[in-house]
């Protein structure tokens, strides 16, 4: 079992690595990466990791577009 917050972080890390997998094996890239909402369970610690980790895929540049879709203010600035 996970709490709310392990499980936006887990669906993030799927969606991250299925799309490596289907980038690698399909020989091209995703240009998008989509996330809506979902965010809501994190507390403000866990706001700061995953705003983290969405500036690291802006700088690894692996996907040309990302958009997160949020009605969390501090998830706005990024």
């Amino acid at each position: 079992m996970f709490s709310s917050g392990e499980r936006v972080r887990l669906d993030l890390a799927l969606r991250i690595g299925l799309s490596r997998l289907l980038m690698i094996r399909s020989g091209t890239r995703i240009g998008t990466l989509i996330l809506d909402e979902g965010f809501g369970p994190l507390d403000q610690e866990g706001i700061e990791s995953f705003k983290e980790c969405l500036r690291e895929l802006q700088r690894q540049k692996e996907f040309e577009l990302l958009i997160a879709l949020t009605h969390i203010d501090s998830l706005k600035d990024i």
